[in-house]
């Protein structure tokens, strides 16, 4: 996703090789989603992944090898079995 775009999941599974989110984005899910990701999840900085704190918790769920930027918002299900979780300053 490029700088400043937003995307809508509209539900179901999704499967990727990787996902790369620029900064300044928001991505959320009309229903319930999951994406699988045989790669790497980069969600840069200052982007909202998932619904606001404290809503539909587990709308979005993601399978892979995450790392997350600063100042980022995410909401979700983060499965990383045997693989790294890294998580930027002042995220939530």
């Amino acid at each position: 996703m490029k700088d400043g775009s937003s995307l809508t999941l509209t539900g179901g599974t999704y499967v990727v090789c990787d996902l790369s989110v620029g900064k300044a984005t928001e991505t959320v899910a009309a229903t319930p989603a999951v994406v699988n990701v045989s790669g790497n999840v980069g969600i840069s900085n200052d982007s909202n992944f998932g619904p606001a704190a404290g809503q539909n918790c587990g709308l979005i769920r993601v399978n892979g090898n995450f790392s997350f930027g600063r100042q980022a918002a995410i909401n979700g299900y983060f499965c990383a079995p045997q693989r790294t979780l890294l998580i930027g300053h002042d995220t939530t």
